[in-house]
Formats: C-alpha cells, sequence, structure tokens
C-alpha cells in the first residue's frame, strides 16, 4: 500500500496502492475525493483492466482505507461505514455501520482487517500502547441486552472535542453492558445554557465552550461529592490535587477532567527570581526593553495592549472580585494604575505578521513566535505540554538560555494554565445520573488512565506514566531526568483551570471598556469606575 502527497490546492488526499482479490486478482486502486477506481492487473498480458469506478455516499471520505479481502473482494472503509466490494459484480455492499451501537468504533480507528475461511471478518486496531483484536459476527438485535441510553450534549459539531469526546464514548459503550452514550449537538454556548438554566437538556454536559461559572451559580451542575465517596473505583483524593481543584467551582466539586494539557512561558533565564513573578516584574521587562515586545501579536497596532492586560489580569483577576459578599473592587486605584502602564508602554516598534506569508514560506505559527522569541524581538513564548513526549521537547527548547514561568500573580505564586478539551459535568436536572456517573467513574479509572499517552489525572497513573523510558511502542525515547520529572511535577502542581474563576460576562465587560482605553476614548480613572458599577451589577443580580 502507498499513499500519494496531499494535494496543495484542495487539500485532499489522493490514495493509491493494491488490493488482492483472492482467485479474482489483484487490483490497483486510486482514491480521489469522492471515489474509488479499481483495475484488475492482467499478469498474464503484461496490461490493465477496465476501470471500475464507485462513488462514496457517505461522510468520512477523507479516511478511506483498503483492505485485501481476498476470495471475498475488497473491503473499503469510508470513515462511516464498511463495505464489501465484489470485484466479479462490480458492486459494493454495506457490512456495517462503525457508528452502530453493537459496534461502536470510528473507520480511522481500523488499521488491519482480515478474513477467516469460516467468511467471518476480523479486525486490528493499533493504538499508541496496545493492539486490539475483534471478530465480526452477525447476532440478531433480540440477542443483544438493551442499554439505557445516556444522552451528552457539546456545542458545536466539529473538531478535536468531538473526535475526542467519541473515542471517549466508544471505548465506554464498547464496555458497559448497561448504558450507552449519545450525542446532543447544539449550535451555540447561549442555547444550550438557557436550555441548562430552565432544568433542561442532556444527562452530560461538555463543559469545554460553555461558561462552567453562570452553570453552577444556577444550580444546573450536579455535586459529584457522594458520587466519589460511594465510588470503589475512583475517589476524589485519588486525583491530582489541580485536577481536583480544577473541577472545584463554587467550592462545590461538579466538574471531571478525563484529561488535561498545562500552558506556560518559556522567559530569560534570570528573568525573574524563584518560580514565579508579579506584574510589575512583566512590565518592568517591557519598559526596559522598548524595542521588543512583551507577547507575541499578529497585529501589534490592533492588539498588543489588549494582549499585554491579558497576560497581568488572566492570572489576578480574582483579586478584584469577591462572589461571596457579591462584591469588586476595580475603583481601588490598582486597575487604573495597571491600564495606564499598559498605555505608556506604546506599541513596539515590529512588524506585524502576514499569514499569507507564512503559509507560503512553509513555516508554522509557532515557529515564528519560537523564533522571534530566541531572536529577543518578544520577551516570552507561550508553550503548552500535553504529554512527556511534549515536555521532553519544551526542555530541549529551553536549553540553557531560557527557562518555564507562569503568569504574573500578586503575590508571586507560580500560576499556569490548566487546559482541558473534554471537562465533563453532570446535569443535576438529569433522571440518568447513575448512567452518567458510570461513564465518568469508567474515565477516571485506573485501566483507562493507564492507557493514556497523554497526561494521566489519578495520582497513581500519573505516578507510573512519570517513570516510562519510552512510548508509541518505542518510536519515542523518554530521556528526561529527576530534576526535569521534578519540574514538571511543580509546574502541575501550580496549574489552574482559568475557564472555572470568572463569568464570561465579566471578563467581556473589562475588556470592552479597556479597549476604549487603548484606543484613546477614555481614561484610566474613568473606565476602572464604569468597570466597577458594570460587574458590581452584574454580580449583585
Amino acid at each position: 500500500m502507498g499513499k500519494a502527497p496531499w494535494d496543495k490546492d484542495s487539500y485532499n488526499g489522493s490514495t493509491c496502492g493494491l488490493a488482492n482479490a483472492g482467485r479474482n486478482g489483484i487490483f490497483t486502486y486510486f482514491v480521489n475525493r469522492n471515489s474509488i477506481a479499481f483495475q484488475e492487473i492482467d499478469f498474464t498480458n503484461g496490461k490493465m483492466g477496465a476501470v471500475q469506478e464507485i462513488q462514496l455516499v457517505s461522510n468520512g471520505n477523507l479516511s478511506v482505507e483498503i483492505f485485501d479481502g481476498y476470495d471475498r473482494g475488497i473491503f473499503f472503509s469510508d470513515g462511516d461505514i464498511l463495505w464489501n466490494y465484489e470485484t466479479d459484480k462490480a458492486e459494493a455492499s454495506k457490512v456495517l455501520s462503525w457508528s452502530d451501537s453493537a459496534v461502536n468504533l470510528k473507520g480511522y480507528m481500523i488499521d488491519a482487517l482480515g478474513v477467516l475461511e469460516t467468511g467471518l471478518i476480523t479486525m486490528v486496531h493499533q493504538s499508541p500502547s496496545e493492539v486490539y483484536f475483534a471478530q465480526i459476527v452477525r447476532k440478531d438485535r433480540a440477542e443483544l441486552v438493551e442499554k439505557q441510553m445516556i444522552t451528552l450534549g457539546v456545542v458545536g459539531n466539529e473538531g478535536i472535542v468531538q473526535s475526542e469526546l467519541e473515542e471517549m464514548a466508544s471505548a465506554f459503550n464498547r464496555e458497559s453492558t448497561s448504558y450507552e452514550i449519545t450525542f446532543e449537538f447544539y449550535s451555540s454556548f447561549m442555547e444550550f445554557q438557557e436550555k441548562l438554566i430552565k432544568g433542561e437538556g442532556p444527562d452530560l454536559i461538555s463543559l469545554s465552550a460553555i461558561d462552567i461559572t453562570v452553570l453552577s451559580d444556577k444550580g444546573v451542575l450536579e455535586d459529584l461529592t457522594p458520587y466519589f465517596a460511594e465510588s470503589n473505583i475512583i475517589k476524589k483524593e485519588d486525583l491530582l490535587p489541580a485536577v481536583q481543584r480544577a473541577g472545584t467551582v463554587n467550592d462545590i466539586m461538579c466538574c471531571v477532567l478525563p484529561d488535561f494539557q498545562v500552558s506556560g512561558f518559556l522567559v530569560e533565564k534570570g528573568t525573574a527570581e524563584g518560580n514565579g513573578w508579579n506584574a510589575d516584574q512583566f512590565l518592568d521587562m517591557g519598559e526596559n526593553n522598548p524595542n521588543a515586545a512583551l507577547v507575541f501579536c499578529l497585529d501589534y497596532k490592533q492588539s498588543y495592549p489588549m494582549e499585554v492586560l491579558g497576560m497581568v489580569l488572566d492570572a489576578d483577576l480574582g483579586s478584584y472580585l469577591n462572589f461571596t459578599d457579591r462584591g469588586c473592587c476595580f475603583d481601588d486605584g490598582r486597575f487604573a494604575s495597571l491600564m495606564e502602564r499598559i498605555v505608556q508602554l506604546g506599541i513596539p516598534p515590529l512588524e506585524s505578521v502576514d499569514m499569507k506569508e507564512i503559509m507560503a514560506s512553509g513555516q508554522s505559527l509557532s515557529e515564528i513566535m519560537k523564533e522571534r522569541f530566541y531572536q529577543k524581538e518578544v520577551l516570552v513564548y507561550r508553550t503548552t505540554v500535553s504529554s512527556l513526549d511534549s515536555y521532553q521537547d519544551a526542555v530541549a527548547e529551553m536549553g540553557e538560555i531560557s527557562e518555564w514561568i507562569g503568569y504574573p500573580t500578586v503575590n508571586r505564586v507560580p500560576y499556569n494554565e490548566m487546559i482541558s478539551n473534554t471537562p465533563l459535568g453532570i446535569n443535576h436536572a438529569s433522571d440518568a445520573k447513575e448512567g452518567a456517573w458510570a461513564f465518568l467513574e469508567f474515565l477516571l479509572s485506573e485501566k483507562y488512565q493507564d492507557r493514556k499517552t497523554g497526561f494521566p489525572v489519578r495520582q497513581d497513573s500519573f505516578e507510573k506514566y512519570l517513570e516510562q523510558t519510552e512510548m508509541f511502542n518505542g518510536i519515542v525515547q523518554i530521556k528526561l531526568t529527576e530534576e526535569d520529572k521534578e519540574i514538571l511535577q511543580t509546574i502541575i502542581e501550580h496549574a489552574y483551570w482559568m475557564q472555572a474563576k470568572t463569568p464570561y460576562d465579566i471578563s467581556h465587560i473589562i475588556y470592552e471598556e479597556a479597549g476604549a482605553v487603548f484606543a484613546g476614548d477614555k481614561t484610566s480613572e474613568e473606565a476602572a469606575e464604569i468597570i466597577q458599577r458594570r460587574v458590581q451589577l452584574y454580580i449583585q443580580e
């Protein structure tokens, strides 16, 4: 089997190779967009047979795979359906749908497929750490145990979030004999949020694109503490402390993070003493280097002041808010002084970045950002690690001249950002809480967490994970020192899930009024007074 390069204009892939149809011959195949062309090779006469073309009809056309079927013909998967192409009839018939409740796979999960003498098909799926074998058998649906459907609500229906959730659900559905996860998709987070606040909606909630602070405040999210207490599979204290903290909103454990990444910044060594720094030290660095930028921007004139404000405010916003007493203190002089210092920084004399030029050059945006950091045009470089191998890459990037540091905080306590694509909560209004918890419990189980190639959220799984010396079946060697591992543990210990700290509406108010200051339409004092009134009103309501 061989694969031709991507078509640079259409971004479509072309796949070509050979397929063995047993006594019916050897066929070449060529996959191009919505069709597959088969041609039998005539070895006797040294020529090709007539082209037999099959039109693809399902949605997963970019993940087409061809499998030898021998005397059963040729099998191919388009990501949604497994088809059997009978070469003597030049017809394709459906074998199964990967998303069928009795299958629960995706076509792209299958690496190999074979046919037994009995006519049954076997499959092999190779994950980064394990190999799975399965055999397809036909059964009457009446023989299958009927499962209770558990709905999982997701905003949008594309991208990495959906893909990760689907694989999690598939893994659970294959193992559970009582429950099955199904999806409900919503076009906007406001539509989804309003439905949940009304006491409606799905049993499980994907919290990656929704305001968890509002849902918690309105009592939408189920308190998971009793579930952890009664579980024989996972206790709250079994989770990494940072993961426990991330899942606790308004003093209630109401969210589960089955996976996470950690984001921080690289700075030149010696920039800050210890592991943390504050806003003054960060802004001092900008004032002392007027020809450099504190942060990277695509267009410095348009977004630089706002990006700097985000850097100094993201971790410290809580110091201006008091949700317990329903109050805030944006008018105490600190916030106005902060904005004024950012205004005084001015715009660094750096050229904007043209994305078209970057794409044409073959470089990635991250490469450009890294290059500008090491050339000292930009003073901090944002980096994210999601696994041992990506952390190893970050360690190599740091080298002898740079070090990891988090966001500036008022008390100089280290503060990194915890990121998760798949945070999940249970709808308090659900009538199927037991099944919803079974899914969360499965994702937090030692068996599931030990399979992960990214950071596990369980303490015991994480400790075993740190001792790995290779990944991806030996393809990647892990050569971290004990000091490197200790630094990683410290980074994760000081990771916080920013999404669960401040309502979206408050952030919108702050950045809207700050934007008027940076545009010269308001003074810093005027904006601080307006923010105080608007945020105070929001909190009280």
